[in-house]
């Protein structure tokens, strides 16, 4: 199956700022970034819109290059994906990465208890892993995609969605992740 395809057809879009199929790097990442930065300038985004979008794909890029697993052996029909596009008012920011099978559980866990929170709920479950990540020290940093979902949804503003799909590797899926942001009108005195 052609992943990048399948995130690709599944969007409904009125404008397809930037795709991207394959290996993630720093330079790459900063490459990405930078497109969707001026992207969004010139079609006259808010300044408060583009930071809520420019960080949150910066947050579902890290998550690819943390959390990607491959199994032994994979070709390139396993690698990331990541496109933003815009309907309407709405961008939708959508990553997606193969991970281990047993991993869906806590991925599914983790998205549902950030989902049921309210804004108030979201602020004191950040304050308090960002407190648990402190006395953790190092070791935080290997746990802790938590905080990044908690982050994300709080600047989204709307639930984070998730979708697991079979690979012909048993013990590997591929999961695709969604992310939509409203736009912040200027006018709205917001920025």
């Amino acid at each position: 199956m052609n992943f990048f395809e399948k995130l690709t057809q599944q969007l409904e879009f009125d404008t397809l700022l930037l795709a991207h199929k394959g290996e993630l790097t720093q330079d790459i990442m900063l490459g990405i970034l930078k497109v969707i930065e001026i992207k969004m300038e010139v079609m006259g985004e808010s300044l408060a819109t583009r930071k809520k979008v420019f960080n949150i794909t910066v947050e579902c890029l890290q998550n690819i290059v943390k959390y990607t697993r491959l199994p032994p052996g994979s070709t390139c029909e396993l690698e990331p994906v990541f496109a933003l596009t815009k309907k309407g008012d709405i961008f939708l920011i959508a990553s997606g990465n193969s991970v281990e099978r047993s991993a869906i559980n806590k991925i599914i866990e983790k998205l549902n208890h950030v989902n049921s929170l309210d804004k108030a709920g979201l602020v004191q479950l950040y304050k308090q892993i960002s407190q648990e990540n402190l006395k953790m020290g190092m070791e935080a940093h290997k746990n802790s995609a938590g905080l990044g979902f908690v982050d994300m949804a709080r600047k989204a503003g709307n639930p984070l969605k998730a979708e697991f799909v079979d690979t012909k590797y048993p013990d590997y899926v591929f999961f695709f992740f969604y992310v939509t942001v409203k736009t912040v009108h200027k006018d709205k005195g917001l920025e």
